[in-house]
């Protein structure tokens, strides 16, 4: 019988490489600073990016320009364009709620913690501490989406913008042009339609680790942090809290792709079910169809579901201050949080712990 990782992997077009003798490993990445000092704050604006400050980065996104977006703690959004100018293309620092209708760089945001691009080029907002989901229009004004400003309870069927949110976290897009939201104070993933009404897709708002082989609705979540949807229409989460990988398959029944529940970081070389992870925060599917993982806990690694159904990491878990040039493996990396792929094949990695953002160049046999 194949395993959950094996329909997975066939699932995003991996079907001929699904059994556990199939694969390389693919050669560890280097590293490159894409931006931030290592010091916390705001600063570097206008000039370029490895010069600037940055506030405990967490999510990233790229718009179809290849301007690199980052959800600061600074209470903004900051933008790299591709060569290395960094500026802010969202809120005024000070944080609370204010500047809907107006100019996003006026606006207060309140611990941006997600950020994504729609294909209308509106940058996204995971507006965590005021419990909304905000736009920016390629026009630079910002509006609300969803939320109301309060975390108490959820309400499906109706439009997005009444309905309560608790700590939208991240975001991500699924082909139908849905906006998917973590909500992690409420333990559920939503959805909000392209005509503006949310629902629910996986949760049920208690807290813990079952429903495996059920209605994802049905099933509980502790924790989760982090989106990402492959070309086959699967949802994957992230569930920081109970240390998984879970996947909603276009039928709405959720599986666990990744992780035994136990917060560590082993495993490497053997089945991702099998493996343990250590608080699981953010997911992509790079180009070559391997699912990453960042684990933010005190091991800080970025760990691959290979093609053969393996788990290896590929940056983090060792001892050397990042610098350029570095093989990613022998980095040690202080809570990596956000990921997304750049236009070279490389991934951008925000680090949270270091104020940096790094990109994980290909590595080479």
């Amino acid at each position: 019988m194949p395993t959950r990782v094996a329909v997975f992997l066939a699932l995003v077009g991996l079907a001929g490489l699904a059994t556990p003798v199939a694969s390389a490993t693919a050669p560890a990445p280097t590293l490159q600073l894409l931006a931030g000092t290592g010091v916390a704050g705001y600063l570097g604006d206008g000039g370029p990016s490895v010069g600037a400050q940055l506030y405990s980065p967490m999510g990233v996104a790229v718009d179809a320009a290849g301007d690199v977006l980052v959800a600061d703690l600074s209470n903004r959004i900051r933008k790299i364009t591709p060569d290395g100018v960094i500026t802010t293309v969202a809120g005024s620092g000070i944080a609370g709620f204010a500047g809907d209708g107006g100019p996003a760089t006026n606006a207060q945001l309140n611990h941006p913690t997600g950020v994504i691009v729609d294909a209308a080029g509106g940058i996204l907002i995971a507006d965590q501490h005021n419990y909304r989901v905000r736009r920016v229009d390629p026009d630079g004004t910002i509006t609300t989406v969803a939320g109301t400003g309060f975390a108490g309870g959820y309400r499906n069927g109706g439009p997005a913008t009444q309905a309560d949110l608790n700590l939208p976290t991240t975001l991500a897009l699924d082909a139908e042009g849905g906006i998917l939201i973590a909500e992690m104070g409420e333990r559920l993933i939503r959805r909000v339609d392209p005509d503006g009404t949310i629902s629910t897709i996986a949760g049920d708002g208690g807290t813990g680790y079952d429903g495996d082989d059920k209605p994802a609705t049905q099933a509980s979540l502790t924790k989760p942090t982090g989106l990402a949807v492959t070309a086959a229409g699967d949802v994957l989460i992230a569930d920081q809290g109970d240390q998984r990988v879970r996947r909603v398959d276009p039928s709405g029944v959720i599986h666990t792709i990744a992780g035994n529940g136990i917060d560590a970081s082993t495993g490497d070389g053997g089945p991702a079910s099998k493996a343990t992870l250590s608080e699981p925060t953010s997911l992509m599917v790079d180009r070559s169809r391997r699912l990453l993982v960042t684990e933010g806990g005190s091991s800080g690694r970025v760990r691959s579901i290979e093609l053969g159904g393996r788990i290896n990491t590929i940056a983090g878990g060792g001892t050397s201050h990042p610098s350029d040039g570095l093989l990613a493996t022998s980095a040690a990396l202080s809570g990596p949080t956000g990921m997304v792929p750049d236009r070279s094949g490389g991934v951008i990695l925000a680090v949270t712990g270091s104020h940096q953002l790094w990109t994980l160049r290909p590595g080479s046999a």
